[in-house]
């Protein structure tokens, strides 16, 4: 038990470090784009991706993951990627059905983008299969470094590309481009370094399907929860609003990305490997909640204190619109990538009910919320609207991981008090600063570090001693103490 600990450590630190770069160098390439493609582009890509989440959900089945979940089963390298490849060119064929009917509904542009990400969905998915059998053996460097390599490479060719040829398919290429250069890269690794092959087989299969039926539900309602919006702005306000919303919620939507290969990839496959061990368990999920909040923390308290200057500085002054919706899903980037701490755990012990339940009242949070906000404020309304529906979605999975572990309330509240507190006090501090400074980038950024400093201090105050016994611990872990 102790090796896997200290595995899923070194794992994390491994994917965090992989992750934090791939997450700066895509970002960087998504803010240059952004300065040359308009934003009614932005908006066909964003509109066309609502429909290929509807056929990405084929992908729902996550056959993948079996490899990072399920236990030692005959053939099931074979059998994941036979379901997965099948899977996606289901979906491929579906697309290619499709097209002329989306064509005559919403145009050339909007067909064309829609195809595009659906053959994307499917390469990533059977990447999924290369990458998941690294991780199956612990190869976290190998497959941190590959997906940094693919994303240097993408943006070596798309940043180029859309400059010379500004549009919204540039955005899929940027999407799609990635996972087809990490299925060579790894199946490359995979060959050198003599992965056992292994056939094709009919129980493990089995096996695989039961959790990709269970998965396939989850995964339908989470896209469900992450695309209607887009759908109801695109229907009320238009592709140009909807450009603006969509980049908002990117922007919003970076912390998750940038700590969910941690949780999803590595915790997941330390939960699943402490089925046994229920006391480590909840310790490993009690540690990676901790950090996982204060992380997205820094975001959040900057898309409250300096929203304009973020979307200015990184976008151009074309996005100032952004602005306020970004503000507005402050909260909403925090509570996403908890929320999703908590999906893991119920995923790894595979209890289906709460993930669910989560889901679908969150989504009629969502759905009624936008039905009266849109017409109200908007993206604005939009952004409060979603919000509100995370909030939902946290209650009802917050109960349930504290039943499935024999969690405390107080256990939740050692996660949320502080950061509160330290929200409320970086806020007031950036308010006051806001007085006292020109509404100028200078001043706007004076914001942002007063309000960012009063919050760390607060968060040292209050739990300094315990963030000092949980890194001494992860010290211990490494070294082989704990």
């Amino acid at each position: 038990m102790r090796d896997v600990g200290r595995n899923a450590v070194l794992g994390s630190v491994t994917t965090a470090g992989g992750s934090l770069i791939g997450f700066l160098v895509r970002f960087a390439m998504s803010a240059v784009l952004a300065r040359h493609i308009a934003p009614e582009q932005f908006g066909v890509y964003a509109q066309a991706s609502v429909y290929a989440a509807v056929i990405g959900l084929l992908a729902g089945f996550s056959f993948p993951q079996a490899l990072l979940q399920l236990p030692e089963m005959p053939g099931i390298n074979a059998t994941v990627n036979r379901l997965t490849a099948l899977s996606g060119l289901v979906m491929v064929v579906v697309a290619l059905v499709l097209w002329p009917l989306l064509a005559h509904v919403r145009g050339d542009a909007v067909a064309e983008c829609f195809v595009g990400l659906v053959v994307g969905q499917a390469i990533a998915a059977y990447g999924g299969t290369y990458e998941g059998e690294l991780l199956r053996h612990h190869q976290w460097h190998a497959a941190a470094a590959l997906r940094l390599g693919a994303t240097f490479t993408t943006v070596a060719l798309v940043v180029p590309l859309g400059l010379v040829a500004p549009g919204p398919f540039v955005l899929v290429l940027r999407d799609g481009l990635t996972p087809l250069l990490l299925i060579a890269a790894m199946a490359y690794v995979r060959w050198r370094k003599g992965f056992a092959a292994s056939t094709y087989h009919r129980e493990t299969a089995k096996a695989v399907w039961s959790l990709g039926k269970a998965l396939f539900w989850n995964r339908g309602l989470e896209v469900i929860l992450f695309k209607v919006d887009s759908a109801l702005v695109g229907e009320f306000l238009g592709q140009r609003a909807l450009g603006f919303y969509d980049q908002a919620r990117y922007l919003a939507g970076l912390p998750a990305a940038l700590v969910a290969p941690i949780s999803n990839l590595v915790g997941l496959r330390l939960i699943a490997s402490l089925r046994d061990d229920p006391t480590r368990r909840a310790r490993a999920f009690a540690l990676l909640q901790w950090g996982v909040a204060r992380v997205v923390f820094v975001f959040t308290l900057g898309s409250v204190l300096a929203p304009e200057l973020a979307v200015r500085v990184l976008f151009g002054p074309a996005w100032s619109e952004s602005a306020p919706i970004l503000e507005m899903l402050a909260i909403w980037c925090l509570i996403v990538p908890v929320s999703s701490t908590h999906v893991m755990l119920l995923t790894a012990t595979q209890s289906w009910q709460p993930i669910r339940f989560g889901f679908v009242t969150a989504i009629v949070v969502l759905v009624l919320g936008l039905l009266a906000f849109i017409p109200l404020w908007g993206g604005v309304g939009a952004a409060l609207a979603s919000t509100l529906a995370v909030l939902a979605e946290l209650f009802v999975r917050a109960r349930a991981t504290a039943a499935h572990l024999d969690l405390q309330p107080r256990d939740h509240a050692r996660v949320a008090l502080p950061l509160i507190a330290a929200f409320i006090v970086g806020s007031t501090i950036g308010y006051l600063t806001t007085q006292l400074v020109e509404s100028t980038w200078g001043g706007q950024a004076l914001v942002l570090i007063a309000g960012l400093a009063a919050a760390f201090m607060t968060l040292v105050l209050i739990e300094g001693r315990h963030a000092r016994s949980e890194l001494t611990y992860l010290r211990n872990l490494i070294r082989r103490r704990s």
